[in-house]
């Protein structure tokens, strides 16, 4: 839900508040402090949180899920929103944006924050594969005009509004705009118990804790993302069974009308845990052989 510009946490993710999420303590204290120390604020806490690591690992799904759970009022801004035929735009858009998350935060005493996702994409330097424009350099020198004086726009008082970024490639940007003052850069990447644990969430409905743990096991070096999608396939496989009499025109149709009836049949089908491990372990092999060719 939109309102003037803001994604209001709590309410622009309510269908997935029935979503099971797992939060990382890692992840989550790491948000937290970043938020604590820009509304107190701690003297020289950097103004930028930059969370940066391989794609798929649930970098702003986290943010995104734990804004909602704390309460707190985001603005979000997408890479591809820091390009602009108009010079200067992108850079007004993020003044803008924090210029009003802070008024709200004084008005309400609500917490705020501003995310820019996949910050990379918008402004990083990637050599002759990008075209460089002026508002690539309007964007940096915005943010970093922010860090310096966050309680300031164009001699205008404001409040302190804490920002986050996204990045798989943040030594890309600017480095200035990357420099400890200004910014404390965080490398996300989903291993170990945590990897584990997000694909036990994943996989709740659809296995024992121990075929996930099992797959998990089998394929360490993936990302989060790639469970979701072997979750997803065996979801689809079990709705598709269990309609599977019905011609292909009807069941598009008739999941579009009655959806509900699809996602009653994804669960548990098979008591047999070597059974459900080798099912997941056949949709992994698949996809993996899918993706290198």
């Amino acid at each position: 839900m939109k309102n003037d510009g803001f994604h209001d946490a709590k309410l622009s993710f309510e269908p997935q508040q029935t979503v099971s999420f797992f939060e990382s303590e890692t992840f989550s204290e790491m948000l937290y402090l970043h938020l604590f120390s820009n509304y107190l604020p701690v003297p020289n806490a950097p103004l930028l949180l930059g969370v940066h690591g391989p794609p798929g690992h649930g970098k702003t799904y986290q943010i995104e899920q734990l804004l909602q759970k704390w309460g707190v009022l985001a603005a979000y801004i997408s890479g591809s929103e820091l390009e602009s035929d108009r010079a200067g735009e992108p850079s007004e858009l993020v003044r803008r944006h924090y210029s009003e998350l802070g008024a709200k935060l004084e008005e309400t005493g609500r917490p705020a924050a501003l995310v820019i996702d996949d910050i990379d994409a918008g402004i990083g330097d990637f050599g002759s594969r990008v075209t460089y424009t002026v508002n690539r350099q309007n964007i940096s020198s915005a943010l970093m005009n922010l860090c310096d004086r966050p309680e300031s726009i164009k001699s205008k008082k404001v409040r302190r509004v804490p920002i986050i970024v996204t990045a798989n490639n943040i030594d890309s940007l600017y480095e200035p705009l990357r420099r400890p003052s200004r910014m404390m850069k965080v490398h996300w990447e989903a291993r170990g118990d945590d990897l584990k644990n997000i694909a036990r969430t994943v996989f709740a409905r659809l296995c024992d804790k121990r075929v996930s743990d099992a797959l998990v096991a089998a394929f360490p070096q993936e990302s989060p993302a790639f469970f979701q999608q072997v979750a997803s396939t065996l979801a689809t496989e079990q709705a598709r069974r269990a309609f599977a009499g019905l011609p292909r025109e009807k069941t598009l149709r008739y999941a579009i009308l009655n959806p509900d009836a699809f996602r009653d049949q994804i669960g548990e089908t098979d008591d047999d845990p070597e059974r459900q491990l080798s099912r997941l372990l056949d949709i992994a092999g698949r996809m993996k052989d899918n993706h290198r060719g």
